[in-house]
């Protein structure tokens, strides 16, 4: 899947907006939070200057949010893959709809619960 820069510039936009949403947080608490500039953090939300890879670093530990989620990569906020089997797990569960991943996560408490029982 080839994507052009604006695309990518535009899915960073709305993945970083969803995050401050998740988080409960504002442009400047985020930044600050993440050890951005708040200047350079707004030109990122905006779309105005290219984000560069010690940022993403520092937003993905910050925010224990994968890369490929803020590039637009994976559709879900998947923590950071510790390990080969987490990333694997993680890609399998991108590739699933939200009714299949909802099915799943209703399975797993189903198993939880007998297992405690």
């Amino acid at each position: 899947m080839r994507r052009d820069k604006e695309e990518i510039l535009n899915v960073m936009n709305e993945r970083l907006t969803t995050l401050m949403k998740m988080h409960n947080l504002d442009v400047d608490s985020f930044a600050e939070k993440c050890g951005i500039e708040p200047e350079n953090f707004r030109a990122y939300v905006d779309g105005t200057k290219e984000m560069m890879i010690p940022e993403l670093v520092k937003i993905s530990k910050a925010m224990d949010v994968s890369a490929d989620y803020i590039m637009g990569y994976y559709t879900y906020p998947f923590p950071v893959a510790k390990t080969e089997e987490e990333y694997a797990l993680y890609t399998k569960l991108d590739g699933m709809s939200r009714e299949e991943l909802k099915e799943f996560a209703d399975g797993l408490r189903e198993k939880l619960s007998e297992h405690e029982a």
